[in-house]
């Protein structure tokens, strides 16, 4: 019998890891230490999101919170994966906080100081 896929098989072990209450964070951290994921990649990971929704949902929550009042939607999947890889060596474009305004999960701007 063939093997499932990867995204398969972390589909199936996200939905048994939130089943016994695991948080996102939990997930996460097995995320990475089993299929060798950045930090960045195993918490959009962890929550079953493409580099595309993860982007999304930045975008939309940059309109809610303010930081992105018009809607011009910088975040993109393709900026998404270089803050993911970075510090790559093949990723050479430092990330600036204009360039990651916020994360799903934060309600503030990152400080500037």
């Amino acid at each position: 019998m063939p093997r499932p896929s990867q995204r398969v098989e972390q589909d199936e072990l996200r939905a048994r890891m939130r089943a016994v209450g695991m948080s996102h964070d939990e997930i996460a951290i097995e995320f990475g230490r089993r299929y060798r994921l950045r930090p960045r990649a195993a918490h959009r990971v962890a929550h079953g999101w493409t580099q595309q929704q993860a982007a999304n949902h930045i975008n939309t929550h940059a309109v809610h919170v303010g930081l992105d009042p018009h809607g011009a939607a910088p975040m993109t999947a393709p900026k998404l994966s270089e803050l993911e890889n970075w510090p790559l060596p093949n990723n050479r474009r430092r990330p600036t906080p204009r360039s990651s305004p916020c994360s799903p999960r934060s309600t503030t701007p990152a400080s500037t100081t």
